[in-house]
This record gives structure tokens, C-alpha cells and sequence, in this order.
């Protein structure tokens, strides 16, 4: 059966937000550029999300290996939303729901994030994925946000070379989300309230060091809105 295929999101945080906020996320809230994993002190927080845009590279692919041995047989909790991604170039759109479905209830989401999360709950992570696939109002909104931003548009039969991950807090677990594994990737401890501080350490650790000389890395945090003077 061939994948279906989506064109990508650009790792742009307003054009991500936006994408988020007409889906449910509320406009209190939004996703934002951290541009440097030593001054997170200037992210709002708390953080209820972080995600990853890196390149894909053989580095990174021996690192996938690892993670997931590491992770097989790992009992996750039953409260994290994990879904497959089963749509070529959807990276970004699953990267933005790991982050948001994860947070619903704290976040106050509704709309289609709602909807969907009552949907797919008792679902598998696969079948999730596979009802992503023909959700009608989901199909067009990631359309009609990736023809958004500065980089030209990408053929969706072509597939990018970058690919988008997520961490959360569940039950003072640090994990990654990331639909083309085989599940969930422990990555250690964390707290709601460290959780930016915790998944920026293991990013170093795991990938930035991994491919130091590499500066094709982005980073972004689901945070709220930080008041006006």
C-alpha cells in the first residue's frame, strides 16, 4: 500500500502557532523559537513541550537504533497520547499534535485538537495515524499552512531531509515522541517545571554532540503568552 503524502511545514513558530491555535490550541498560548539551549531562562515558562527539527544523517540514524533498544521494553504511562506517523512529510503536523494532545486538559484545548484526541484515545498509535490520514478538516488546514513561510514549497512525493520530534513530562517521565519509531523513547526524568531545562540537556547530549559540526538544528517550546508590560 503506498503512504500517502503531505507537503512539509516550514519550522517556522508563527506560522506553527497559528496552525495550532485554528485547530483549538487557545490564544493564550503559543509555540516559540528557543535559539539558544543556554538561555532558556528567556522562554516563558512552564514549558509543556519542546520540539526538535534536526537533520537526518547517518549520525542520527545510529542514534535511532539506540534509542529504540533502549526504549523496547520500557512500560510507558498510559496517560501519553503517542500516535505513528504513517504520512510521508507530516513530521511537523504530528510533532505539533504530540505536543498539544499531551497537554490537552492542561492547556484547556478545544475545537478540532479536542475532537480528534476524544476520537483516537482508545485507539493504537497506528490507527491513529491511519485516521489522520482521512480527517478532511486536518488535510486542508495542513495544506493550506504549508503553502505558508520564506522556503519554496516542497513536491509531497519528494521527502525531506529534516524531520520533527517532541518531548513531554508524563508522571516526571522525560520523553520523545516521534511517529517514525517503533514506540515512545525514554530519555530520563523530568518535572512539568523543568521540563525545557531537562529535554534541552538531552538534545545536547544526544544530538548535538553526537554531530557537532552540524548547525541544522532547531528548537521550539509550547509555553503561554507572556503578558505585556
Amino acid at each position: 500500500m503506498t503512504e500517502p503524502s503531505w507537503p512539509p511545514l516550514e519550522s517556522n513558530p508563527s506560522i506553527l502557532t497559528t496552525f495550532a491555535r485554528e485547530l483549538g490550541l487557545p490564544k493564550e498560548y503559543q509555540i516559540t523559537d528557543v535559539f539558544s539551549l543556554d538561555l532558556l531562562m528567556m522562554i516563558p515558562h512552564p514549558c509543556h513541550a519542546v520540539i526538535l527539527l534536526y537533520p537526518i544523517t547517518e549520525k542520527n540514524k545510529e542514534l535511532k537504533k539506540i534509542q529504540q533498544e533502549t526504549s523496547r521494553e520500557f512500560v510507558f504511562p498510559k496517560n501519553l497520547y503517542y500516535m505513528k506517523q504513517t504520512i510521508r512529510n507530516a513530521c511537523g503536523t504530528i510533532g505539533v499534535l504530540h505536543a498539544v494532545l499531551n497537554n490537552i486538559e492542561e492547556l484547556g484545548v478545544k475545537g478540532w485538537f479536542k475532537k480528534f484526541h476524544e476520537q483516537t484515545i482508545e485507539m493504537d498509535p497506528e490507527t491513529r495515524g491511519h485516521t489522520l490520514e482521512k480527517d478532511k478538516e486536518m488535510i486542508e488546514k495542513h495544506e493550506e499552512h504549508s503553502e505558508k513561510g520564506q522556503t519554496d514549497q516542497m513536491d509531497p512525493e519528494e521527502s525531506t531531509d529534516y524531520h520533527f520530534v517532541t518531548f513531554v513530562c508524563k508522571n516526571n517521565i522525560l520523553i520523545q515522541c516521534d511517529g517514525r519509531k517503533e514506540t515512545p523513547i525514554f530519555c530520563g526524568e523530568t518535572s512539568p517545571e523543568t521540563l525545557l531545562e531537562d529535554a534541552s540537556l538531552y538534545i545536547k547530549e544526544q544530538y548535538l554532540k553526537r554531530d557537532p559540526e552540524n548547525l541544522m538544528f532547531s528548537f521550539m517550546a509550547l509555553t503561554h503568552v507572556p503578558e505585556e508590560d
